[in-house]
């Protein structure tokens, strides 16, 4: 089993962010919905490769919240460079932190995650990300297991200083600072 770590800043409160992230927004659109490949999504969450569609929304914090998540791997996994990960959030404690438990594919897996959050009184927020990963298949574990996360962090990282590689226990260096406004929601109707 392996454990990756990195935490970035993000120009918005630990409130805007959950209303993004886990909590259900009160103007939900009601009627019929997109129609993806697992179902009817609720709203469909976009930041450069990375596409999460929320299947359920869970209780009014997050809680019990179920997503279809899209992002890049490496093409030697002959998956066309994309991966998927089927998420269910638990352990909510809202503006605060929220616990994941995952299975993912092309090389199958369970994760387990936190995404605790701190806000110092500048306005900004600290997200910080940790991830249990464990591969099934013994050799794919011996083979890719190390490899295959810290590529998918390295890639979800915006572009610019401290664009590099992590240590050898999977610690990520400090990421540059995320502008919230490059984060687009587009709810399904």
């Amino acid at each position: 089993m392996q454990e990756h770590r990195y935490s970035f800043e993000v120009d918005a409160t630990p409130e805007e962010i959950w209303g993004v992230m886990h909590q259900r927004p009160k103007d939900l659109p009601s009627g019929e919905r997109e129609v993806g490949e697992f179902g009817p999504i609720c709203r469909k969450i976009e930041h450069g490769s990375v596409t999460i569609e929320i299947l359920h929304e869970g209780d009014e914090h997050g809680a019990g919240l179920v997503r279809h998540c899209f992002f890049q791997v490496p093409k030697y996994l002959l998956s066309g460079g994309v991966a998927q990960s089927w998420e269910h959030v638990t352990d909510v404690v809202p503006y605060e932190s929220a616990k994941y438990y995952a299975i993912g594919k092309p090389l199958w897996s369970r994760a387990e995650g936190r995404t605790p959050t701190r806000g110092p009184p500048d306005g900004r927020t600290r997200v910080h990300f940790l991830e249990r990963y464990h591969v099934f298949n013994p050799l794919m574990r011996l083979l890719l297991e190390r490899r295959v996360p810290s590529r998918h962090f390295e890639g979800q990282r915006p572009p610019g200083p401290g664009r590099h590689r992590r240590g050898a226990r999977g610690e990520a260096p400090r990421r540059p600072r995320v502008n919230a406004s490059a984060q687009r929601i587009s709810r399904a109707q």
